[in-house]
């Protein structure tokens, strides 16, 4: 029998991370099909440039739809929480792709439960 192992983070040592997300429309065939592409990268930035590149590979007339960055730990939101640890969302970045096809890129805002909290 072959014993495998996984270390989670514990305590306040909690791992970041962000995912990129672009959707887009394509006609294919007639038909307009809804298409979202998600990495997970190292931080905000990596996960940026990803949808950029996205975005340069995609062709010219499609429809963009979003384009956004979310920045998690990796944990638990509340100290009694049963369930296994998972990432959680802290920062939302959204994107806007101008008609010469540059990203601008909007301030980042809190999300989550917790964004109240972090305001006051």
């Amino acid at each position: 029998m072959i014993e495998v192992t996984r270390e989670h983070p514990t305590g306040s040592s909690h791992s970041r991370s962000a995912l990129g997300r672009v959707t887009l429309l394509v006609e294919i065939g007639g038909a307009t099909e809804k298409i979202t592409y998600e990495r997970r990268c190292a931080d905000a930035a990596a996960a940026r440039d990803w949808c950029e590149q996205k975005l340069r590979e995609a062709p010219e007339d499609v429809a963009v739809v979003e384009i956004q960055v979310t920045e998690e730990i990796w944990g638990r939101r509340h100290a009694w929480e049963a369930l296994a640890s998972r990432h959680i969302p802290e920062t939302l970045q959204l994107g806007l792709r101008s008609a010469v096809g540059a990203v601008t890129w909007g301030a980042t805002h809190p999300v989550g439960d917790d964004a109240g909290q972090r305001m006051r």
